[in-house]
């Protein structure tokens, strides 16, 4: 998940540079209290809440769909193969979907 995370902030970055923004202009105008959430944005190293991601793409002048275009596709790709590997393990310890299984795991 964080190399999603690395990815969406890669696209926050590059749009920010394209606009001439700072961090700290950019935490201004979206309504973060801090540059550094933007920093830990761009790095990876925080998730978005949904309100975060809309306030961000409104000032970055782009569509939600923009910064998050395929990252669905690479989530889901990985969901699947790290699921697929869970499933084989909950067929062996009998977890199967009950708890502490694949569905509490979601």
């Amino acid at each position: 998940m964080g190399d999603l995370r690395k990815i969406l902030g890669d696209r926050i970055r590059t749009a920010r540079v394209r606009l001439s923004f700072t961090q700290k202009d950019l935490a201004e105008e979206a309504g973060f209290s801090a540059p550094q959430i933007i920093s830990q944005i761009e790095k990876g190293k925080r998730e978005l809440k949904a309100w975060e991601l809309v306030s961000l793409a409104t000032v970055l002048r782009l569509e939600v769909s923009g910064l998050t275009k395929r990252l669905k596709k690479q989530f889901t790709k990985r969901f699947f193969k790290e699921n697929l590997r869970l499933g084989q393990q909950n067929r062996i310890t009998g977890q199967g979907l009950a708890k502490g299984g694949l569905l509490e795991q979601l």
